[in-house]
């Protein structure tokens, strides 16, 4: 029938579907599975766990960087347009 190291890794198995995403216990009991289920639990647990984010366009640094930058060009231009005036 099932030998006992078959029946080892299908209980092994049903202990790894039963392992919750997000457990601090999950850890010690991933050190009880085989290396081959431990590699695959932690992939698929990476794999879940990258979300795509969509960032705002506008942050707080762009608005200080802009709110900087773009008076200051204004003034050095406008400096050195008054280079070229002649009376």
């Amino acid at each position: 029938m099932w030998s006992s190291a078959c029946l080892e890794a299908h209980e092994n198995v049903r202990l790894l579907k039963l392992l919750p995403v997000f457990d601090t216990g999950s850890f010690i009991a991933l050190l009880y599975l085989p290396y081959s289920l431990r590699v695959g639990y932690l992939s698929a647990q990476e794999a879940l766990m990258t979300i795509d984010r969509t960032y705002p366009i506008f942050t707080v640094r762009w608005l200080v960087v802009h709110g900087l930058a773009v008076p200051a060009v204004f003034f050095l231009g406008s400096i050195l347009a008054m280079q070229f005036i002649q009376r």
